[in-house]
């Protein structure tokens, strides 16, 4: 009979499957208590969260998706993991990609991106590419350039006979 504690837990992480769009699983091996705090603190700016969570909790949780829960997370989920939940997964990437630089045991084992359909691996080639993306504000900013574009172009357009009139009767009153 499972504890009131690891029901308690298991219910978490199925509530948290819900709402996010991936997991991330790491190696977090000779990792400080600090570092993990620094490493929460900059996941979560991104909505994304930290978590150290016993294998077969995380397990159990992704045994009640839709489809069958492929070898690669089963093993995956052997030794020391930690589970990144990751709204957006491309933030997630980056900072798990930039604190890799800086601690060598660190490691990412593999990824899983969530949709109601179909779930899809991640692997470590995969989360290192998108790593590597635009954020998601980046990619807004470069649409609205896009978007802005034309209608810029328009403007200027339409009010350059009005600029080309006002300088040619400023050349005429210079001149005197």
């Amino acid at each position: 009979m499972p504890s009131q504690r690891n029901q308690d837990q298991l219910n978490k992480i199925k509530d948290k499957l819900e709402t996010i769009s991936s997991l991330i699983f790491v190696n977090y091996t000779g990792i400080s208590v600090a570092d993990q705090q620094a490493l929460r603190k900059t996941l979560s700016e991104n909505d994304n969260s930290f978590s150290v969570t016993k294998n077969t909790l995380v397990n159990l949780a992704l045994q009640d998706r839709p489809q069958n829960l492929p070898n690669d997370i089963k093993e995956a989920l052997s030794g020391p993991t930690a589970t990144v939940y990751a709204q957006d997964v491309v933030s997630a990437s980056k900072t798990l990609t930039d604190f890799t630089k800086d601690h060598p045991t660190f490691t990412i084992k593999i990824g899983l991106s969530l949709s109601p359909q179909q779930d899809r691996i991640l692997t470590t080639e995969e989360i290192q590419k998108l790593s590597k993306l635009p954020s998601k504000d980046q990619l807004y900013a470069q649409l609205l350039s896009q978007l802005n574009a034309p209608a810029q172009s328009l403007v200027r357009v339409l009010t350059a006979p009005m600029q080309n009139l006002a300088y040619l009767l400023q050349n005429v009153v210079d001149r005197g």
